[in-house]
């Protein structure tokens, strides 16, 4: 059956991460919401945070209609974004025809928070997110839930990044490739 791996999780719990090296491990195409992202930055420039929102907003936009792509096209991909709750359903019913496997990447609230700040201020972060700025913004995201998608019919996979070691990719490994193969 087709197959695509949804990988979600807050800003800075390691999607981004853990997405590459599953890419990498099975041999599946990525489709990443922040790649999209800072491809619009750097054609249309961004100088404020309420740009990057509207940014952020089209690469959804984007993301989902490359998603459509390999769904007409039938081919098991890996799509990774922060997706929010009210995103469940609409996942749901554009993979309706896939077999979903949903990794879920959690992490302590601190070790979020301190990992957004670090990269923030990072040389590898694109600037267009204007990370500095949204500090805040991301603590009363988490404390509100704003990330812990339900995705119907899905095929959950958690897995705690709070610590990048090779412990996290045994269990990605166990998880998400036992269910892949399967």
């Amino acid at each position: 059956m087709t197959t695509v791996i949804i990988v979600s999780g807050a800003p800075a719990s390691g999607k981004s991460v853990l997405s590459k090296w599953l890419s990498q491990e099975l041999g599946l195409h990525l489709l990443s919401k922040d790649l999209i992202k800072e491809k619009l930055f750097d054609e249309l420039g961004c100088e404020t945070r309420a740009k990057s929102i509207e940014l952020g907003q089209a690469s959804f936009a984007i993301l989902l209609e490359h998603c459509r792509d390999r769904v007409l096209a039938c081919e098991s991909f890996i799509v990774e974004s922060a997706f929010r709750k009210c995103d469940g359903p609409v996942l749901a019913a554009l993979f309706q025809n896939y077999r979903i496997i949903h990794v879920n990447c959690l992490a302590s609230v601190e070790a979020i928070i301190a990992r957004f700040e670090l990269r923030a201020f990072s040389e590898d972060r694109h600037p267009g997110h204007l990370d500095t700025e949204n500090v805040g913004e991301l603590s009363r995201m988490l404390e509100d839930g704003i990330f812990d998608i339900a995705i119907p019919g899905a095929i959950r996979a958690d897995v705690h990044t709070t610590d990048f070691s090779s412990q996290m990719y045994s269990v990605a490994t166990t998880k998400v490739l036992h269910e892949y193969a399967n």
